[in-house]
């Protein structure tokens, strides 16, 4: 099955949020050009969630969600791999908010998974659909 954008937006939500719920802050609201080695550590934390969750995703998209270079995501991606092997605390502090997006969302990435979402996405369609002809009625620009 291939990835579609709108997949990959609602996976960037749900890490996004898993990481905004472990951290306490709005990841989003923080401006790109923050350098701060908190912010850095976060923003690798989400992308490698990401990136673990819709392998097929590319740098420039992983790199679009934080307005910020391919290169510095295959850096993150790095570091990651570097940092995770060596510093305890930040493999616990990874593990910590990769266990609360699993469990908060209960998210494998299976076909199933993904049937589902694409199933979800055609019933809130239909939902919208069913709410603006309520409205339109209501108004009495249609019968």
């Amino acid at each position: 099955m291939k990835v579609t954008q709108e997949y990959f937006k609602f996976i960037s939500t749900l890490v996004i949020q898993s990481c905004n719920d472990y951290y306490g802050n709005d990841m989003m609201l923080t401006s790109p050009i923050i350098r701060s080695e908190n912010m850095v550590k976060k923003r690798r934390i989400v992308w490698v969630l990401i990136k673990e969750a819709v392998p097929t995703m590319s740098l420039i998209d992983l790199a679009n969600i934080f307005q910020k270079d391919h290169t510095t995501v295959l850096y993150s991606l790095r570091k990651h791999h570097d940092l995770i092997q060596v510093d305890k605390n930040y493999r616990r502090e990874f593990n910590e908010v990769y266990t609360l997006f699993l469990s908060k969302h209960n998210f494998k990435n299976t076909e199933e998974d993904r049937l589902n979402f694409l199933s979800n996405q055609i019933r809130l369609l239909f939902e919208e659909r069913r709410k603006i002809k309520l409205k339109l009625k209501q108004s009495g620009k249609i019968l």
